[in-house]
């Protein structure tokens, strides 16, 4: 499939951006826009981590383009990540003073058990007159840091890069470790997963000296934080240095907390960056150091646009990092397989929005998909958890925009059985962990080619001897597979629900979910074609109504083009919200023009082509459970 290029954004749409001063920083409050939109955001689970990680330092074209904007961009002609799978920590850097991961950002990655980190750094002169303000003091410090501590706690992200790229006073070396330590010890107290990470950048003197390893240059920095994240022209020799000194650290070996970094442009890096980045992944994986994979917007900015999916899936296919502990721990599991853009915006089968759009906040828990040969360099030892794929795959998964159930598309599996009489398609292999009632409800959404074709989905359950195994469609090929009951869904969507009994107390873990394709006996079926749509997983029982608004729907005129519609979920209730659909009445027909995490939506009134308009908000629970179309806020013959 190639991507769609067509769409605009307005640039005057609110937006989140970086704050380029001291100034800006110290006199930093929340504003009301802000809160809206962090209030629908979670934070991070905890997840204690002793393995090697990989970390993402997303810097492409200075940052803040369609990313930034917090209800979305009317386009999908920009640069889109899904592999979360494949990472641990995301950084969102920028050459700006302070960097704020903008809303997209930080809610796919808690969706997927990722770190998200803003970005601090100083640079040239400009730096340097900032370096020598806030490090005047010890108070002037610690202000500083409080202030960093409070923009992370507000916008919901989980720490910080520290990058000092300019020289300092050999005497304000000792000012800036102690920023360091007290800025890490406060974002833990703060945050639910804080996080501090240096870059390699000053050395012990205040001199600008990238040293590419871990030594006693920039000790006292590392020592100071959670990692450091070493500058791109390193050697074998420096990480053999690096990782024999950090195994000396006390009180436990820190290892993992040198991240090795990788430039995707290869700008000195061994390996020379691009689709070879993988020669430099393995010399870090091999010593088992953990990687900072920097500018990975190579693939937009180099590579054919036109074919971006191709290029990013063949990029991060060839990283092939190891296998996450735990892709997300949640109280409802739902997957639509989103990828949070696409040509068109579904609900429950029906187009919604017919522009196309990208919005991070809107993408759905992403799954694990089949990966291709690997061609490991010559000379390099792969690591113990790589497994080459067969080079002639049974199935192959893809994100179609063209078939959607909910959100921009649906996950397309294509199956060709050749000689096979079976086919198993991994979906998600990580592990879900989720609440610890005794009964589960599970319920998939597809479209399948070919309807005489034995389905299974299989859960594979920590402590369990036996896989679970529910039929979706056809003939159960044992006794031991559990049938379900169809619900109501819009053609040609089907959906299948069932119950599973636990009757334990402990959290449910699933290790993987997988799907399964059987050819009848008798039939000889050399292809098809399945869409999932959704895989839902809830406690049993779980919510089934709605409250009322707290605070009634409003609608305020901000200026001559831009108004704003407000409304309050009442979170008391203890209900989690996914998003919120639009809808604006239009010759007595009500049709879709927007959706949102937050409980306030900014309307562009050139859009609205009647003098009286009216509106209704509709809230979607994460369990999935929609209000009433018609009875939920509704405010009539507003007039623009």
């Amino acid at each position: 499939m190639t991507d769609d290029t067509s769409g605009s954004i307005d640039a005057t749409l609110p937006s989140w951006d970086a704050l380029d001063s001291l100034e800006d920083v110290l006199n930093w409050t929340p504003d009301d826009h802000s809160t809206a939109f962090c209030s629908a955001l979670e934070a991070a689970e905890q997840n204690p981590r002793r393995r090697p990680l990989t970390l993402l330092c997303h810097d492409m074209m200075g940052g803040y383009l369609e990313d930034k904007f917090t209800q979305g961009a009317k386009t999908n002609n920009c640069f889109r990540f899904y592999h979360w799978n494949q990472i641990d920590i995301f950084v969102y850097f920028s050459h700006c003073f302070v960097s704020i991961p903008p809303l997209g950002w930080t809610c796919a990655g808690h969706k997927h058990n990722v770190q998200v980190l803003g970005t601090f750094i100083t640079e040239w002169n400009k730096g340097a007159e900032i370096c020598e303000q806030f490090l005047q003091t010890k108070s002037a410090a610690e202000c500083l840091a409080d202030q960093l501590v409070n923009i992370a706690k507000h916008y919901k992200f989980d720490g910080w890069l520290i990058n000092i790229e300019n020289p300092l006073e050999t005497s304000q070396v000792p000012m800036l470790v102690h920023f360091v330590a007290y800025l890490t010890e406060k974002v833990k107290l703060s945050l639910n997963r804080g996080f501090v990470i240096w870059y390699d950048s000053v050395v012990r003197s205040g001199a600008l000296q990238w040293q590419n390893e871990l030594n006693m240059e920039n000790r006292k920095f590392f020592d100071a934080c959670d990692g450091i994240f070493l500058n791109y022209t390193w050697q074998g020799a420096n990480l053999d240095r690096s990782r024999d000194l950090a195994a000396e650290c006390s009180p436990s070996n820190r290892s993992i907390d040198v991240f090795v970094g990788v430039d995707v442009f290869g700008r000195g890096c061994k390996g020379g960056g691009g689709y070879n980045t993988i020669e430099a992944v393995l010399e870090a994986r091999q010593r088992g150091l953990s990687t900072a994979i920097f500018a990975p917007g190579w693939v937009w900015e180099t590579q054919n646009k036109q074919h971006f999916l191709n290029h990013q899936n063949r990029f991060w296919e060839l990283l092939e990092c190891p296998k996450k502990d735990i892709l997300c721990q949640c109280e409802h599991f739902t997957s639509t397989f989103c990828q949070g853009w696409g040509q068109r915006y579904f609900h429950e089968g029906e187009v919604l929005l017919k522009d196309s759009w990208f919005d991070l906040s809107l993408q759905s828990i992403q799954p694990s998909l089949p990966l291709p040969p690997v061609n490991i360099p010559p000379g390099l030892t792969p690591p113990a958890s790589y497994i080459p794929a067969q080079k002639n795959r049974a199935s192959s998964c893809s994100y179609n925009t063209g078939v959607g159930y909910q959100g921009g598309g649906s996950l397309q599996i294509e199956v060709n059985f050749a000689e096979l009489q079976i086919v198993e398609t991994p979906i998600f292999n990580s592990q879900i962990i989720m609440g610890s009632a005794q009964t589960f409800e599970i319920s998939v959404t597809y479209q399948v080619s070919q309807d005489s074709l034995s389905m299974l989905l299989k859960l594979v359950i920590a402590g369990e001897g036996e896989p679970c195994v529910f039929l979706l469609q056809g003939e159960a090929p044992t006794k031991a597979v559990l049938s379900g009951s169809n619900l109501q869904c819009n053609i040609p969507w089907i959906k299948r629900k069932f119950i599973l009994d636990r009757n334990k107390k402990t959290p449910l873990c699933i290790e993987s979910i997988s799907l399964s394709l059987n050819q009848p006996t008798g039939l000889t079926i050399p292809k098809a074609t399945i869409y999932l749509g959704e895989i839902k997983i809830l406690p049993n029982p779980h919510i089934l109504t709605i409250q009322q608004p707290s605070q009634p729907l409003s609608f305020t005129k901000i200026n001559h083009n831009h108004s704003l519609l407000k409304w309050k979920y009442p979170n008391e209730a203890g209900l989690k919200i996914a998003h919120f659909l639009l809808y604006i009445r239009e010759n007595e027909h009500w049709r879709g023009f927007g959706c949102t995490t937050a409980s306030c939506y900014t309307i562009v009134d050139f859009e609205m082509r009647p003098e009286e308009v009216s509106f209704r908000v509709i809230p979607v629970l994460k369990s999935g459970l929609k209000a009433n179309q018609d009875s939920w806020a509704e405010l009539c013959n507003i007039g623009l």
